[in-house]
């Protein structure tokens, strides 16, 4: 009777084959999902900046109206407290800044959204475009200052 211990050079092979070729399948996977939640998770954050100032300013939260200003310059975007991000009071300022790599255009005049104390109702309507490496997301601003994110390409 033969002795068999271990593995054969065939069956290591074919299983160093198959473990790479599983690698190089996947690789290309996870940074395009990597990519994907990068741009998730900064849409997130500006909904979520723009939803609180909104109820904020509908709250009448100190007798003030809120807004959200994005900087044309950089990834940087700032919650303020104010009637405008010019006469803010820059004790209020939240920043958020986004992702390396996150690039965010707007069609909004004066680069920000502020809500009317009580009322919550915007100033400007409008979209914001985030894009990270070839994807793109849209979140449209309507009339009552509601942030949607509107698709996905």
């Amino acid at each position: 009777m033969i002795d068999k211990r271990g593995f054969s050079l065939i069956e290591l092979l074919i299983t160093i084959g198959l473990t790479v070729s599983i690698s190089v399948i996947s690789i290309p996977l996870y940074s395009n999902l990597q990519s994907s939640t990068k741009l998730d998770e900064s849409v997130a954050q500006i909904v979520d900046f723009l939803r609180s100032s909104r109820e904020l300013s509908r709250a009448g939260y100190r007798n003030a109206s809120h807004g959200v200003y994005f900087d044309p310059g950089g990834n940087k975007i700032v919650a303020y407290q104010g009637v405008s991000y010019e006469i803010r009071d820059p004790i209020y300022d939240q920043v958020l800044n986004l992702e390396p790599g996150v690039t965010v255009a707007i069609t909004i005049p004066g680069n920000e959204v502020n809500y009317t104390a009580g009322a919550g109702m915007p100033d400007a309507t409008g979209q914001i475009e985030l894009s990270f490496e070839a994807k793109k997301r849209l979140i449209n601003i309507n009339q009552y200052g509601i942030p949607l994110d509107i698709s996905t390409r």
